[in-house]
Formats: structure tokens, C-alpha cells, sequence
């Protein structure tokens, strides 16, 4: 800090001026007004008044070095107005998630997509801006250009324009697989990524227009609209976190977009043994013949209503049950269990079958407390059943799969079987025993073989239903893209722009998954996915030029721990620009 006189014709003012570093430059700000030249003398009291200022601005200099490792002074005044010009408020919380993009490397993806190209694209900052407004405030393009000037500059953020956002959109579906292939391996070095079991599962997106095209096309929609809609396809790897997305039409058959992006995963990711586990849906004839053999194995969903009649008899009869946990392996008959005591208990038989042409090991469960919620349901869809025979046979019009007018048996016959152009409801009494034979029962097909003398490391029935029990992850990836992302409905019209903004929702997704195992391996557990983003979103800091920036959030258990985790202190009462500047520009160069 330094003295400066302002002299006019019948004033003389005295200011203590403190040079700053501000938008990568060097300026001046007013530290403080030490008033005019009487007002000065009425403090210096004896002293001359200039050599007195002198000697304040000296000894604020000494302060300054003195308490420079932990406070900093500021003067304020109730009388001056701030003076503010630019942006005081600006969020923080993407600063965690930009300590871990430069931990993982990807600042290197534009590098590596602009190899060859002569494109002056600012693709590292779009493909942050693009991610972190993707995690935090999920909008369309144009909204996370326009809110990213709310963000905390990083040192090296660079100028876009709107339209370069749309151009970096090109680049990236151009360069999808590079990508993916790179995201997987940067991770993959970060840390060892659990491919012993790879997830697959599809889900649908739609768009709000009128009419299809020849990418987003009508299809069942999982959300029963009736828009048009674009099919995703994701691996997660065994801890949930996503290994690669592919997207395609969605009027075609979901269980073909298995096969390209697994050897897509054999060829790029160097992967060769792994079990892949997916839902009834997936389970085709040609998905379980792909992974029988060369190292690859399969975990699926069994429908028992589809099986051949004596198999089903046999996974249907009440003896011949072992229980989960019961180390003796006591054999169970269903008739004579006490369902009280055992109403929480899972029991499972298995046998090598032959379905499909494929000899595979079918388990079978049972669960007394399934049973009983399935049944439950089916009630109440029996009940508005009843009701509508009774009072609304109109509805009938409309039906859908697992609908309870699945229920109701039309028919245009009279009482002595002749046709008539009435129809006619009841309540299908058959169709519900049939559907109450099954209430409790879960089939699982694999082609794992059980432990034996020559196979000791073979896998137990019972570890073949835990790798089935984890598909709950795929979906809650789903979830999170849908919901905490708004991945949907989507803004875009172009193919390419398409594939690439569900690219940016796998790579937010998997940022924001690897944000939850940092805190987790930290030893901070007691948090779900919502509260982390609500605390993220939160993190906001004010600027008071020339000093640094103060915390406008609360402080919280989640706050801390994301703190400790980074090693980047957001709650201290003020931090000084330069010890901020020196975190960012620490994590950059990781």
C-alpha cells in the first residue's frame, strides 16, 4: 500500500491506494480515505500532517507483513457507497468438480480432439462449462453459456462465444469414441476401475416436437408419452459408475445395441473377461450366446411365465428350497414354513436347464414378502376392475401392459353363445390364478458354473443373486440423468448434437460419481447424491475487490468434508485472492 495526494486548486486529499491483480492485470484500488488535508491535521494532532500520513500508511504496511499468513484488514464505511461496477456474487461449488476434472486428466480430451485440426475452438473451457452447469444447474446450451459468467473465473478460462458452443458440440460427438476410450483409461489410472461385472441396460428420452425424423423416431416410450424419442444404451462397471453410452433410434429393437458397444468395450478398453448382467429385456437367445465363451460370462433376468412347462413345474413346486444363510443347506418345503417367521427370508433352488438351445444354470427364488406385495397390488387393480365392469366400461377402450384392464375378458356373446354386437365384461378369474402362480417367485439365468472339486472358485447361487440384486445401480444412473441432469427433453435437433449432449450426461454423471467416492474414501458416508448437489448449488462467495472473497453459504457436515477432501478451504472468513488463485491454478497443473 502506498500514499496518494489529490491536489486542487483549494483541496488537498489523502487517499491509501492498494494495488490488486484484477481480470489479468494490474490496478488500483482505494484501500481508504484518510480525508482531507484539515481533516488529517485534527488527527496527526502535533505531527506534521503529511509526514503523519506517511507513518500510517508504514505502519498498515508492517501490519500487513505481519499478519500476512492469517488476517487481513479491511475498512468499511457506512457513509461511502461500494461502488461496485462488475459482479461481486459468484458461485464456488464447481470448484471441487474442477479439482477433479484436472485430477482425471480430461483437460487433455480437447488436446487430443483437436489433433490434426487447425480449429481455435476453446473446447477445455466449453467442455467444463458444459459439465458443470450440466451437474449443477441442468439447462439448455444457450442458459449454460449465460450462466457460466456467474461461475468463478478460473485462471484459465478463456472467451467464448455462443456459436463456438454449438461447434464444440460437433467436435465432440465426432470424437465420441477417442473420448470414451480415454475417459475410461484416465479413470482406469485414477483408480482401479471393478470390470469383474459390467451392467447394461436401455432407457428412452423424448423430445417435445409433432413429428419423427430419422433419429428420433416413436417408440415405446418408458414414460408413456407420445412423443418421439432417442434410446440410450450404458455399461456401468460393478460400483456403479458408467463405462460407455451408446445412443440410437428409437423405433428400433433394443436388444441389438448390446452387441456393438461391447466389442466396442473388447477393442477400445483392452477388456476380455467379464460377466455382463442385464434385465429379461436384454436377456435375447444371441446376448447370451455373445458372452458364452472367450472369458465372458452372463448374469440375466428369467421370466418363469416364458419357460418350458416341466421346467416351470419343477421352479413352481413347493419342495426342493434352501434358505439364504443357512449354512447346514437344509432342504424347505414351502407347504410346511412357518410364513410369519420366515416372511423376510429369500429361498432359492437352481438346476442346469436347456432353454434356447444353450444349456444354462436357471435360480430360482422365493420370497413370502414379495409374494405378499404382489398380491396386494393385484388387489387393488382387481378392485378397479370390479369397478369398471360395474360403472365405467368405457375405459376399456384404452389398455396397456401390466394395466389392470389386463384383468377384465371382453366378449360379444350372449348367454346362449350366440355373437352379439354388445360387449360384455367380467372379471377374468383365470387370468388372475394364472398370474397369482407366480406371485413371489424371481428366475435368474447364468451360464457361471457352481463351485465343484475341479472348479473350487466356481460361484454359489447365492453370489450369482447378489450380481443380479446390483442392477439397482444402472437404474439409479437413470434417475440421476433424468432428474438431477433434466437430460430431458432435449433442445437439440441435429444427430451429432444429440449424441453429444448424452455423451456430456455420462461424463457429468461419471464426474459426479467419482465426486461421491472421493468423499466416500475420505470417510464421509452419511450423504445422498440430492444433498451433495443442494451443497454444491449453495457455495457461493462474495468479491470484495482488491482483498479476496468471502463464504455466502452455510457451513454443514457435507461442506467440510468436501473441504478436507480437495484441500480447498471455502469457509475461512475471507480468502485472499491469491491463496485462491494459488488453489486453482494448483489443481489445473495436477
Amino acid at each position: 500500500m502506498r500514499l496518494q495526494i489529490s491536489r486542487s486548486k483549494n483541496s488537498e486529499s489523502f487517499y491509501v491506494i492498494r494495488s490488486v491483480y484484477e481480470k489479468g492485470k494490474n490496478t488500483t484500488v482505494v484501500y481508504e480515505k484518510l480525508g482531507t488535508l484539515q481533516q488529517v491535521k485534527e488527527r496527526a494532532g502535533d505531527q506534521e500532517p503529511h509526514a503523519w500520513a506517511k507513518a500510517y500508511v508504514a505502519e498498515l504496511n508492517r501490519k500487513e507483513a505481519a499478519e500476512k499468513e492469517g488476517k487481513i484488514q479491511i475498512a468499511l464505511s457506512t457513509e461511502k457507497t461500494s461502488g461496485n461496477t462488475g459482479k461481486i456474487s459468484y458461485e464456488a461449488g464447481h470448484l471441487f468438480l474442477q479439482k477433479l476434472f484436472y485430477r482425471l486428466g480430461w483437460n487433455q480430451i480437447s488436446v487430443k480432439a483437436k489433433e490434426g485440426t487447425d480449429s481455435n475452438i476453446p473446447l477445455n473451457t466449453i467442455l467444463q462449462m458444459l459439465l458443470y452447469t450440466r451437474i449443477l444447474h441442468p439447462c439448455s446450451k444457450k442458459a449454460s453459456w449465460e450462466l457460466y459468467e456467474n461461475f468463478l473465473p478460473s485462471a484459465r478460462a478463456e472467451k467464448v462465444e455462443l456459436h463456438q458452443v454449438y461447434r464444440a458440440l460437433d467436435m465432440i460427438a465426432e470424437n465420441s469414441d477417442m473420448i470414451q476410450e480415454y475417459v475410461y483409461k484416465s479413470t482406469e489410472r485414477y483408480c482401479k476401475r471393478n470390470t469383474e461385472v459390467l451392467y447394461y441396460d436401455c432407457t428412452n428420452f423424448f423430445f417435445e416436437i409433432e413429428e419423427e425424423d430419422e433419429f428420433r423416431r416413436y417408440g415405446h416410450s418408458k414414460e408413456n408419452r407420445p412423443n418421439p424419442i432417442v434410446q440410450m444404451g450404458m455399461f456401468i462397471d460393478g460400483d456403479g459408475i458408467p463405462l460407455a453410452v451408446t445412443v440410437f433410434p428409437g423405433n428400433q429393437n433394443e436388444q441389438g445395441s448390446l452387441k456393438p458397444l461391447e466389442q466396442k468395450i473388447l477393442k477400445d478398453f483392452e477388456l476380455s473377461k467379464f460377466i455382463v448382467c442385464t434385465d429379461s429385456g436384454l436377456a435375447s437367445t444371441a446376448n447370451r450366446r455373445l458372452n458364452s465363451g472367450n472369458g465372458r460370462r452372463y448374469v440375466v433376468t428369467q421370466s418363469l411365465k416364458t419357460l418350458p412347462a416341466p421346467i416351470q413345474e419343477w421352479a413352481l413346486e413347493s419342495v426342493g428350497w434352501y434358505l439364504e444363510g443357512d449354512s447346514m443347506l437344509r432342504t424347505y418345503d414351502m407347504r410346511k414354513v412357518n410364513e410369519l417367521e420366515r416372511r423376510d427370508s429369500i429361498f432359492y433352488k437352481e438346476q442346469i436347464v436347456q432353454i434356447g438351445g444353450l444349456t444354462q444354470r436357471l435360480v430360482v427364488t422365493y420370497s413370502i414378502k414379495a409374494r405378499d406385495y404382489q398380491r396386494s397390488v393385484r388387489q387393488r387393480q382387481i378392485d378397479r376392475a370390479i369397478k369398471t365392469v360395474d360403472k365405467r366400461p368405457q375405459e376399456m377402450d384404452h389398455t396397456r401392459q401390466n394395466d389392470y384392464r389386463r384383468l377384465i375378458q371382453t366378449s360379444f356373446l350372449t348367454e346362449d353363445g350366440e355373437l352379439s354386437t354388445v360387449r360384455k365384461l367380467r372379471v377374468d378369474t383365470d387370468a388372475i390364478a394364472r398370474e397369482e402362480m407366480f406371485d413371489g417367485f424371481y428366475g435368474v439365468c447364468t451360464n457361471l458354473l457352481p463351485p465343484s472339486e475341479d472348479n473350487p472358485e466356481g460361484t454359489t447361487a447365492l453370489e450369482i443373486l447378489h450380481i443380479n440384486h446390483m442392477r439397482w445401480q444402472i437404474e439409479d444412473c437413470f434417475r440421476d440423468m433424468k432428474t438431477e441432469f433434466k437430460s430431458r427433453p432435449v433442445y437439440l435437433s441435429k444427430e451429432n448434437r444429440i449424441q453429444a449432449h448424452f455423451l456430456l450426461c455420462s461424463l457429468s454423471l461419471i464426474l459426479l460419481k467419482y465426486l461421491e467416492k472421493a468423499l466416500r474414501d475420505s470417510g464421509f458416508t452419511c450423504f445422498t447424491t440430492d444433498q451433495l448437489l443442494c451443497q454444491l448449488r449453495s457455495m457461493n462467495v462474495l468479491h470484495l475487490q482488491g482483498f479476496g472473497y468471502i463464504p455466502a453459504f452455510n457451513s454443514s457436515p457435507i461442506a467440510s468434508a468436501l473441504q478436507n477432501a480437495f484441500r480447498l478451504p471455502l469457509d475461512s472468513q475471507i480468502i485472499s485472492e491469491k491463496s485462491l488463485k494459488k488453489n486453482i491454478s494448483i489443481s489445473e497443473n495436477n
